[in-house]
């Protein structure tokens, strides 16, 4: 049974690999169930002889639990099986012995989860983490048939305890339900039945949304009458004992059980939040708008799970970037790794090898592919100038018909004349959309909360570069949790970022090179990356894939300045009615201009008064709009016999 938890659990293997060899070998498996205030440890056991029992002595802070235990598999259950958990003044000693001949006992030849132990902690002050080092100094297992114990090695490695702001203590809580199942009846009933280790006062079982039943202390079955179509099929089942009087007693934890679930598997790409056929930005937003608001919930969660964990969360979110970009992310202390790719069904759409025990909500109803739309929208690279050995920064611009959330960047560069870091540094804001929301304050009302934060650049800005294929490719989200207050309005030519690049000192003066926004037809790398735009779409968040415009990189000549500013007469970089001044001087006093293309601000290859006029109805008028390059410099896209410009004084 795969066990699903809606808490967040951090799961993290702390021993050497389990191998077939003649010695014994212990795994300890940690999770934090930081909700609960416990750390429990989960015991795997390899051996290939029965193992009759176990002693394991730990070293930890132990003034900061409250007790210890230790619970068994129900496999491994017998009327004769003995458990024993002491908390000591350094740690904790736990001995297990599985009871007489004919018991069950671990199975030998094969991993088996052997015990838990159950750390149950005082409540934590302040809530914030902290690391808890665990340390087996001494394991012992005995044989069937023998009585010599065998020592085993248990290497252990530092813990953090994550805590959230809400707490449960799991201190004197009951023992939970156990031998737990769940049948499916043939006339689509589902029947749960259970044993009680202890007397509850009450029993409550949990079913699908919102959910739930509460029975007697001494009941051991319940029907579900109604099936178990709404639940995905999955129960939470725990016992409660009440304390005394304006006291609120103590829950047992909870065990889920799952019945079988008659309906045909729903084949899905893990991760294709938006059902669009591919992993890609747009489902870091569908994610994280649905496990936030709840809203546009898609017709297969299960896809969200990216991580596979049984849970949708925050994780899943960061892991579609540390899959497509790199980015890395920790969890308990360390990094996560989530291998080369998401655990199946992928890249091809199956279903959920996973899916039997998972929680109610992660259902998999229907799964549709609607691939991005190609549309008119445009991604282009501007155009610049640098000189050899220097640092540029390139210009993205975006001209878009609809509010966009996010911006995927795939782009071909000549990694022998550029030098493209990854990482979050890479992308550039000051100039952008983006740089009038930085330093601010913004409070955002989500349902009856509201949430305060200050604003500095979009949350997730990565780039990851390839310069073994000539590539870099690039995130842009604005909010993990509020993207639509910073979304990009519809336009022309809005600069979204900006790409920090180093020149080789070696190129020579005069290089042209192109820095192309191409991911080639099929998209680039494993995850089939293209360029993307991300914009909420009709319940779902989707992508667009638009015109690709690629730019140009020159290398400057000392004296030759061919990037300019239209419109800017004089040189200084801005353009103001000073502009306008210097083309009249040009055309009836003969005063010089710094630059003639520069100073045709209509781009008709000619210097008229009519420039002037353009210029004076763009700033005054607004009905005049300045041809490009406008705003930023760039090269003429229609070259003509106008002098070339040169540097202001």
């Amino acid at each position: 049974m795969r066990i699903a938890s809606r808490a967040w659990v951090f799961p993290l293997i702390l021993a050497a690999p389990v191998a077939l060899t003649q010695a014994p070998v212990v795994e300890l498996e940690p999770d934090v169930w930081s909700g609960r205030g416990a750390l429990n440890l989960h015991g795997w056991l390899r051996s290939e002889e029965r193992i009759s029992s176990a002693r394991l002595v730990l070293e930890f802070d132990a003034s900061r639990v409250h007790e210890v235990r230790v619970r068994i598999p129900d496999a491994l259950k017998a009327p004769d099986l003995v458990t024993q958990a002491s908390l000591t003044s350094t740690g904790a000693e736990i001995v297990v012995r599985y009871g007489g001949s004919g018991a069950p006992t671990p199975a030998p030849g094969t991993s088996t989860k052997a015990f838990m132990i159950r750390v149950c902690f005082e409540e934590p002050t302040p809530f914030a983490g902290w690391a808890f080092p665990v340390e087996v100094p001494s394991c012992e297992l005995t044989v069937v048939g023998s009585e010599t114990p065998v020592s085993v090695s248990v290497p252990m490695d530092p813990i953090t305890i994550p805590w959230g702001t809400s707490w449960c203590p799991c201190q004197d809580e009951p023992e939970p339900p156990e031998f737990v199942t769940c049948v499916t009846q043939p006339d689509g009933q589902v029947l749960i039945t259970w044993r009680n280790p202890e007397s509850y006062d009450s029993i409550e079982i949990h079913h699908g949304q919102n959910g739930q039943v509460f029975l007697p202390g001494d009941a051991t079955s319940w029907l579900h009458a109604a099936g178990g179509a709404g639940t995905n099929y999955t129960y939470e089942i725990k016992g409660h004992i009440s304390a005394g009087e304006g006291e609120r007693g103590n829950w047992s934890d909870i065990i889920t059980c799952s019945a079988e679930d008659p309906r045909p598997p729903v084949s899905f790409i893990r991760g294709d939040a938006n059902m669009d056929g591919i992993l890609s930005t747009a489902d870091m937003i569908s994610i994280q708008r649905w496990a936030f608001t709840g809203e546009d919930a898609p017709t297969c969660i299960d896809a969200m799970d990216i991580t596979d964990d049984g849970d949708v969360s925050g994780a899943d979110i960061l892991a579609v970037a540390y899959y497509l970009f790199g980015m890395q992310f920790g969890t308990n202390g360390g990094p996560f790794d989530g291998g080369a790719q998401p655990p199946a069904p992928f890249p091809e759409p199956g279903p959920d090898p996973t899916h039997f025990g998972e929680s109610w909500y992660l259902s998999c109803d229907a799964y549709e592919i609607t691939p991005p739309e190609n549309t008119e929208d445009a991604i282009r690279i501007g155009d610049v100038e640098a000189g050899s050995g220097s640092e540029v920064l390139v210009p993205v611009y975006l001209t878009n018909s609809v509010p966009v959330d996010a911006v995927q960047l795939v782009v071909r560069y000549d990694p022998s004349v550029l030098r493209i870091a990854s990482g979050r540094e890479t992308l550039v804001y000051e100039g952008t959309y983006y740089e009038q929301f930085a330093g601010r304050w913004f409070t955002v009302n989500h349902g009856a909360s509201s949430s305060s934060f200050l604003y500095d650049r979009p949350w997730i800005t990565q780039v990851d570069a390839h310069p073994d294929d000539g590539v870099f490719t690039a995130s842009i989200v604005s909010h993990i949790f509020f993207a639509e207050v910073f979304q990009i309005p519809p336009g022309e030519d809005t600069i979204v970022a900006k790409i920090r690049m180093e020149v080789s000192p070696d190129v020579p003066a005069g290089t042209t090179l192109h820095l192309d926004p191409d991911a080639g037809p099929e998209g680039y790398g494993p995850f089939a990356l293209h360029n993307e735009l991300t914009y909420k779409g009709d319940g779902r968040y989707a992508t667009i894939h638009p015109r690709e415009v690629g730019g140009i990189l020159r290398i400057g000549v000392d004296g030759d300045i061919s990037f300019f500013r239209r419109g800017d007469a004089n040189g200084d970089e801005q353009l103001d009615i000073s502009d306008a001044v210097s083309v009249l001087g040009y055309l009836f006093l003969g005063t010089e201009v710094s630059c003639e293309d520069a100073a045709d601000a209509d781009d008709s290859g000619d210097l008229l008064i009519t420039d002037g006029i353009v210029i004076l109805m763009h700033l005054f008028g607004g009905t005049e709009t300045i041809p490009p390059p406008y705003p930023e410099p760039g090269l003429d896209p229609n070259p003509d016999f106008l002098g070339g410009c040169r540097a202001a004084n």
